[in-house]
């Protein structure tokens, strides 16, 4: 019956397979075929073949489906007497053939995690700014990797660069209505890969617990998450993502963090997602093991495979199974298996895998933490002083000493030779902008504040760092273990 049990699964149990929804087929294979024997190649690539072959004709039935999804005269397109015509036929087409229907559940669901991670990443706009603006300083600090950028350009034009300083100002900041300094490639690897904040689950489990924790019995709200919402989420990425890279202390946010101001709400809701992660983390587990199509209630216990059937199981797949997954132990994991050397090999490479990125991240942040941590305390100083300036310039109430305006000149002329160096994008616009403004209080003020003085010099620290954080040799060592992570991880293609 363990046969059997095993034998109902639906996707490979071991052997090579497309690990993960968001890598090309080609990038995993590549990574597998390089430890093979000739002999072993051989029969994989001829099993590829087999298999692209029969790939091909399935896409192709599924296109006939297709065919009527497309407006192919003027008499179909929809009228204003009847808006709907031809739609429904072909949208209930197109959810058969990617298998999913939209529900209330599914969208509820959505939003909520979507309202979860833009106040982690962007904060509340009373914050200004959230955990995003690390991501975006580590970026800045780091080497490209690619050849092409990652930082966002500005989305100002010529024109609009025109616009009042105030306005120009409130076009960056906060983020919570601007969004995104940073391309996704560059958000991932400076969130998940340095921060060890896992990305593709930012908010996901706060808002699993929210959902559940809504209108209904719990079970009913389970059960709803388990038919209409986990069949289309990347279940199996996110578990292997966190299990790879998610640190459960926050060890590097929670320095960096340091340099907020008190009752940044962004802080609060990401303690509260990482929270109730081990709460969570169960009913994605079970699920995982349940698209795989085991039957466990032959092979199972609590929920979970039985310890002593995951050695059937490729070591990618057994390590998300148990019941720990940030388990590291590998001599607990062999107590209940019997393994031959070969496996053993396997297992150990799996299991060595966390270890690995931990430890190279801490070497990271040897050279990264002083100057990330400064860089993000100078710019929220930055951004608070601008929000308190830019509230009433006539009447704010500030410290007691004054500066003078030639002080106020003088270090404008500075800053503004630094921001030439600096590439063109939403954070440089903002600093540019944020100076002119600075520049322009003294002339609508009898007494400078010391804040304004402060804030130019906020300015002045944020690109000295950018330029002077790390020496070249630094910066490629830090790119090296990052390409170490990347290739321990089987992330390089």
């Amino acid at each position: 019956w363990v046969a059997r049990a095993l034998q109902q699964a639906r996707s490979p149990l071991t052997g090579i397979l497309h690990h993960s929804d968001f890598r090309p087929f080609q990038s995993n294979l590549m990574e597998t075929l390089r430890r093979l024997s000739a002999e072993y190649l051989a029969n994989v690539l001829h099993h590829i073949q087999v298999k692209q072959a029969s790939y091909e004709s399935r896409l192709w039935q599924t296109a006939t489906m297709l065919r009527s999804t497309r407006r192919r005269s003027l008499g179909e397109i929809p009228t204003l007497s009847n808006p709907t015509q031809f739609v429904d036929d072909r949208w209930k087409q197109l959810e058969i053939v990617v298998r999913r229907a939209e529900t209330t559940t599914f969208q509820e669901f959505v939003e909520i995690a979507r309202n979860n991670f833009v106040q982690i990443l962007y904060g509340k706009p009373e914050d200004m700014v959230g955990i995003h603006v690390i991501s975006y300083f580590l970026s800045r600090t780091l080497l490209s990797v690619r050849d092409r950028p990652g930082i966002r350009p500005t989305r100002e034009t010529g024109g609009e660069r025109t616009r009042q300083i105030v306005e120009r100002l409130s076009g960056t900041l906060p983020l919570a209505t601007h969004g995104t300094l940073l391309r996704a490639i560059e958000h991932n690897k400076s969130q998940t890969f340095v921060l060890g904040f896992n990305q593709l689950s930012t908010g996901v489990f706060r808002a699993i617990k929210e959902f559940i924790d809504s209108q209904g019995q719990r079970s009913e709200r389970i059960e709803l998450l388990q038919k209409f919402v986990f069949p289309f989420i990347p279940v199996r990425d996110l578990l292997k993502s966190l299990r790879l890279y998610h640190d459960p202390e926050l060890t590097y946010t929670r320095r960096v963090a340091r340099s907020f101001p008190p009752g940044n709400s962004a802080i609060r809701v990401l303690e509260e997602d990482n929270h109730v992660i081990a709460e969570i983390l169960p009913l994605l587990q079970q699920f995982l093991i349940y698209q795989q199509g085991l039957g466990i209630a032959k092979i199972g216990e609590n929920g979970y495979l039985e310890p002593k059937y995951l050695r059937y199981v490729r070591p990618d797949l057994a390590v998300l199974m148990q019941k720990d997954l940030f388990n590291t132990d590998f001599d607990s994991f062999l107590e209940s298996s019997t393994l031959t050397p070969k496996e053993k090999a396997e297992f150990q490479q799996e299991f060595s895998k966390r270890i690995i990125i931990k430890n190279v991240r801490a070497q990271m942040w040897q050279l990264l933490e002083n100057p990330i941590s400064e860089q993000v305390r100078s710019f929220m100083e930055l951004a608070l002083a601008i929000k308190t300036l830019q509230t009433d310039r006539q009447v704010v109430r500030v410290g007691e000493a004054t500066v003078s305006k030639s002080q106020i000149a003088k270090l404008g002329v500075q800053v503004n030779e630094l921001l030439r160096n600096v590439a063109d994008d939403s954070m440089r616009q903002f600093l540019i902008t944020a100076v002119q403004f600075l520049m322009h209080l003294p002339e609508s003020m009898e007494e400078i504040p010391a804040e304004v003085f402060k804030a130019l010099r906020d300015v002045e620290k944020i690109l000295k760092l950018e330029e002077e954080a790390l020496t070249k040799p630094q910066q490629k060592y830090l790119i090296f273990l990052f390409f170490k992570i990347a290739r321990t991880a089987g992330e390089s293609g």
